[in-house]
């Protein structure tokens, strides 16, 4: 079965991570991924893969105008089977195309800055569209599920994310995501939580970092994106992990983290209890006082730090990038038939 993979818009964080966990583990597929020669991120799948690197307008409108028109003529040119869309919208024309509702469209409700509110605006309305005119769709937590609807297929965890009985942890509280305004790292700050922090990811939203970093109080130190052994090691030695996001479509770090064996304390939001289940404290994202509660209780009991960071590792091995694989792989051959 040819499997077309609309990858355009894969260009850093959650949708690289997918994209280059799950094709590997496609079987019976000729897999054609198409993408810009700048998301050099994808470039391993070219070991499983036919790679159609192309030029891409930067503007987003333009872009979007582009994906509706070449999108369906490469699918026609190589004859594809079946299209994977791996960023909520894809284009309308093809009917035979698996959407992937990877983000969680409730941020725009969040987002007060006029033209992020706009980007929001357009990212649901594509959504829906695509998601009338597409044979199938996949969401990766039941919280978006009641979005947008789809088959729930959660994510996997690569199995480098894993406990390391001689690592010790250390007098340190870590939140990895990129900088984000649905990530709420202004609650984190505002616990003023007796200890290092330590934020570990990139910045796609240069304005919104550069005011969350005058606002950080000194015991922050923000590393930016972070190489994924240097993440496994993090997540081993933290003596906490924290995850205050407000709006989470499924939330990587969280069960990365959870895989490590960290103790986890995170919001009671959006998909989080989803992932993490009885295996984390929890607290009100809105509340930086409950969030200095969940971590202060953590810090102050290796009792509590040790039996969580158990229960989380044993939640997360739950979670497989070859479930993910089969389940999706059934899926796009019930939209190709």
């Amino acid at each position: 079965m040819r499997l077309l993979v609309n990858a355009i818009h894969a260009k850093a964080g959650g949708g690289v991570t997918y994209l280059l966990n799950l094709l590997p583990r496609f079987d019976g597929f000729e897999i054609h991924v198409l993408m810009s020669p700048a998301q050099s991120a994808l470039e391993p799948l070219s070991a499983c893969a036919t790679l159609h690197r192309v030029e891409l307008p930067s503007a987003l409108p333009a872009l979007m105008l582009w994906e509706q028109v070449r999108v369906p003529a490469l699918f026609r040119r190589i004859g594809a089977d079946v299209l994977l869309s791996p960023a909520n919208y894809g284009p309308l024309a093809v009917r035979r195309q698996v959407l992937v509702m990877q983000n969680a469209l409730s941020v725009g409700r969040i987002e007060s800055r006029l033209r992020q509110r706009l980007y929001w605006h357009a990212l649901s309305g594509m959504t829906r569209l695509s998601r009338a005119a597409a044979k199938g769709a996949i969401a990766v937590s039941s919280y978006v599920a009641r979005e947008t609807g789809g088959v729930v297929i959660p994510h996997g965890v690569d199995p480098i994310f894993s406990p390391d009985p001689a690592a010790r942890r250390q007098d340190f509280v870590l939140a990895v995501s990129d900088l984000y305004v649905q990530k709420n790292l202004e609650a984190l700050f505002a616990a003023e939580l007796p200890v290092r922090i330590l934020v570990a990811g990139g910045e796609p939203d240069p304005g919104y970092a550069a005011a969350l970093k005058r606002r950080a109080p000194a015991n922050v130190t923000f590393l930016g994106r972070v190489p994924q052994a240097d993440l496994v090691g993090l997540y081993r030695h933290c003596a906490v992990f924290v995850f205050p996001s407000k709006v989470e479509s499924f939330g990587m770090p969280l069960l990365e983290a959870m895989a490590c064996g960290a103790p986890v304390a995170v919001a009671r939001a959006a998909a989080m209890p989803e992932i993490a289940g009885e295996a984390a404290l929890y607290f009100d994202p809105a509340d930086p006082t409950d969030l200095r509660r969940a971590v202060l209780a953590l810090l102050e009991d290796a009792s509590l730090r040790s039996s969580l960071g158990a229960e989380a590792a044993a939640r997360a091995r739950e979670f497989t990038w070859e479930k993910t694989a089969a389940r999706t792989a059934e899926v796009l051959r019930r939209c190709a038939a």
